[in-house]
């Protein structure tokens, strides 16, 4: 889990702990495998995940109103070189979030 969303093993941790503390997700060790720990959602963690898909489902919906989906690629294409240039403005301050494709635009 913690590879495929870029966070350190120790992160994730902690992470799921607090989930699992709060009744979220809970943990179970894998049938086949016992050293495997899968992370499941609870009933409650999967209301509330439920609930945040939809509203940054009408989040994006809201914001995107008016604009046609050229509209949008070319506002990203936008984002995405003034990424570009802030990170010529020196080490580490340009896409500090990952957010430029691999292949340097």
């Amino acid at each position: 889990m913690s590879q495929k969303r870029g966070v350190d093993a120790p992160a994730a941790t902690a992470i799921v702990t607090r989930l699992e503390q709060h009744g979220l997700v809970e943990r179970r060790h894998d049938r086949e495998d016992r050293r495997v720990v899968k992370v499941y959602l609870t009933d409650e963690g999967r209301d509330i995940s439920n609930t945040l898909v939809s509203s940054v489902e009408q989040f994006d919906q809201t914001m995107k109103r008016g604009f046609s989906e050229g509209d949008m690629d070319r506002f990203l294409a936008q984002l995405q070189q003034l990424i570009a240039n802030a990170a010529e403005i020196g080490p580490g301050q340009g896409d500090r979030f990952g957010l430029l494709p691999k292949d340097g635009m």
